[in-house]
């Protein structure tokens, strides 16, 4: 057992033992050359072809650039013992975190969940694949951002995965049984992906319910003597668990791994549609009030009643199915309370809202034309506003040509149109019931807002008209019923939509399909200027692909990222691309080349979800977590930099066309209008 103050190869000075498994243990070192912080993962083995397998393997894992993985630096041997130097992340895992605290809230353990799965679809698609082996809470660690980090992870078909940093439940069989799959505890067939996504569940599980899961073997013994299987629904546990993301850990969870989910990628889709499915279900039907007001019909429970029905659980596993109608009831009779006393104001659907209307055209779609008596009291010009009133996740914006208007959409199922003035102010709210809204565009003549998303009618672009709200065509479905991002073509005749993994483009006249592109799940998208191109990435991949945007034809590739792209945009003049990645870096390419310009690295781990250039100058903006920074686009030399506070990531940024505002969406749901006089950068 190494001491502090031993040092290793002439350069890891050991600080202090981290934790203790059963085939080694893991220390906290500084690596003296370089001045930072290391894991020194030490490896006991005692068969020679073992550590052949060990040093092939760790040059494999060096290879690994993922942003929820631990970094590995460097590997050695030491009288006679293996090391692997990794990554140091501090603070508290999240099984010390659930310890202390109990559940998490659901929407950020299913953010987390959401990120691992991304980083399984890495581990498990590497030749040959990385199968993790002991995913569990004690091995998750948080950054700064709220980001989640898998540490400890294990090696592809080999023998160093069998340490775990656990001092709870560790095991001298290498895996931890309350989130071990049975393949692995028996041992006879060994581990693939499947194995994975059983430990990935049965942690999702434990993270939202704050009960640990009953063991695969204990469940086997049960079943198999014809018992109810005494894994409980994570849903019975904690109400606030939706009903479809509890059925997709069950599936994950499954005892027999070909009944289990088949990838990553699958349990990610899953996942993702469960959680919309959640949201489009978990709701209170419509009041009417005596005066004939009516309360919006889809009205999400208060996150207060969830977070309070996720700290209740603890011990009290056969109450939660009536603890979940004590629940609904609860709230049901304060909306009564509320009707009688006529205190039903914070229900409706936007504070200054004077009225609503349902929309004639689509059944479903509620519009709501705003009527502000008193804008905001931050004068245009002073640096930042935050325009509110989403309550969920913010994920697009979109500037009409003019610069007059504004709007937004948001995964609370809404899209709202800011007057943007002296003073802004809402003007129109759109409500698409049960719905995911994550892209919003402006036709070039600012007639039409396109608004692009997922609701349970299969209902996936809609049209409107920006300043009331009103349908003023019908709708387009895309095959898949999944919109991530849409954009018109530069003359209005076509609009342009990514699904969950092609680009699919229609002629708005006809109202037919004419292009459809494949590619790789999570699409970005961007449209050069005049139209001719479409570059499109992917956040699974590290590859930006140029196509003809008329023909699809494939025009170039562009490489050089570590990671998947997170956004992507063209310069106003069209001849050059930039583009922001999970590695963590934004660049400049020159889109007829495909040559790299510039590379802007962020801070570990501040991935620029959105890119933007400057209309006016030769300056780009990206956005990260609470942070918009502007940078010279030739040079590479960083000009400003901006925290958004409270409001989160920063998902979308878009420069207003004269270039005096950047509007962005975060995750927070604020809306930001960040002003840039002439002449001088936003700070400065």
């Amino acid at each position: 057992m190494l001491n502090a103050g031993d040092v290793l190869q002439a350069r890891y000075r050991v600080a202090g033992l981290l934790g203790r498994g059963g085939m080694g243990a893991v220390y906290e070192a500084t690596d003296e050359r370089l001045g930072i912080q290391v894991a020194l993962k030490e490896c006991t083995f005692d068969k020679p072809e073992v550590m052949r397998q060990f040093e092939r393997e760790a040059r494999l894992l060096a290879q690994l650039r993922h942003s929820s993985l631990t970094r590995v630096y460097d590997h050695f041997v030491e009288n006679g013992t293996a090391y692997l130097v990794m990554e140091f992340v501090p603070g508290e895992d999240l099984g010390a975190m659930l310890r202390d605290s109990g559940a998490f809230e659901v929407p950020r353990a299913l953010k987390w969940a959401d990120q691992l799965l991304a980083a399984l679809e890495y581990l498990h698609t590497r030749q040959p694949p990385v199968i993790h082996r002991d995913i569990k809470p004690q091995n998750l660690k948080l950054t700064a951002g709220d980001e989640i980090i898998l540490l400890d992870f294990g090696l592809a078909k080999g023998y160093a995965s069998q340490t775990t940093l656990s001092d709870v439940s560790r095991s001298v069989f290498g895996y931890t049984p309350n989130y071990a799959p049975l393949e692995q505890i028996q041992g006879t067939e060994g581990t693939d992906a499947r194995s994975d996504l059983y430990s990935l569940a049965a942690t999702i599980y434990h993270l939202t319910t704050g009960n640990q899961p009953s063991g695969v073997l204990v469940r086997l013994g049960q079943t198999s003597d014809g018992l109810p299987d005494p894994l409980l629904p994570a849903e019975q546990l904690n109400p606030a668990v939706p009903a479809a993301v509890s059925a997709v850990l069950a599936k994950a969870m499954s005892i027999s791994r070909d009944r289990r989910y088949s990838s990553a990628s699958e349990m990610r889709d899953a996942l993702s549609q469960a959680v919309r499915a959640g949201r489009a279900t978990d709701t209170i039907p419509a009041t009417t009030l005596p005066s004939g007001t009516t309360v919006p019909s889809r009205t999400t429970i208060p996150a207060a009643v969830a977070s309070a029905s996720a700290t209740e659980h603890a011990g009290r596993k056969r109450r939660r199915g009536s603890g979940a109608l004590l629940v609904v009831g609860t709230v049901i009779l304060l909306i009564l309370l509320a009707v009688s006393f006529g205190m039903l104001a914070w229900l409706r659907p936007d504070p200054i809202a004077e009225g609503t209307g349902e929309n004639s055209v689509i059944p479903g779609i509620q519009t709501t034309v705003t009527e502000v008596v008193e804008p905001p009291s931050v004068e245009r010009g002073t640096g930042m506003i935050s325009l509110t009133g989403h309550t969920d996740g913010a994920r697009s914006v979109a500037w009409s040509a003019d610069g007059a208007l504004l709007a937004s959409g948001a995964w609370d199922g809404t899209a709202r149109v800011w007057r943007i003035a002296s003073k802004p102010w809402l003007l129109t709210t759109i409500t698409r019931e049960g719905a995911t809204i994550n892209s919003v565009a402006f036709s070039p003549d600012g007639s039409t807002l396109a608004v692009g998303g997922y609701d349970s009618r299969g209902t996936t672009i809609t049209f409107h008209d920006p300043r009331t709200g009103a349908a003023i065509r019908e709708p387009l479905r895309e095959p898949s019923g999944l919109v991530g991002q849409v954009l018109f073509s530069p003359d209005g005749t076509w609009l342009y939509a990514t699904s969950s993994s092609v680009l699919f483009a229609w002629d708005l006249a006809s109202g037919k399909e004419v292009l459809s592109i494949s590619g790789n799940a999570n699409p970005v998208l961007a449209l050069s200027p005049d139209g001719s191109l479409l570059a499109m990435g992917s956040s699974n991949e590290n590859v930006l692909r140029i196509f003809d945007a008329r023909t699809g034809k494939p025009v170039r590739q562009i490489e050089g990222h570590e990671q998947g792209l997170l956004s992507v945009a063209f310069a106003p003049d069209g001849q050059f691309l930039a583009t922001g990645s999970r590695d963590t870096y934004a660049r400049v390419w020159n889109a007829t080349t495909g040559d790299l310009i510039r590379g802007m690295p962020h801070r570990d781990l501040d991935a620029p979800f959105s890119v933007a250039f400057d209309p006016r100058r030769d300056l780009l903006a990206t956005g990260s977590y609470r942070t918009v920074r502007i940078w010279n686009a030739a040079s590479g030399v960083p000009v400003s930099e901006m925290s958004t506070g409270e409001a989160g990531i920063v998902y979308d940024l878009e420069y207003s066309p004269d270039g005096s505002m950047l509007g962005a969406a975060t995750s927070r749901g604020d809306i930001l209008l960040i002003t840039v006089a002439a002449g001088e950068t936003p700070g400065g």
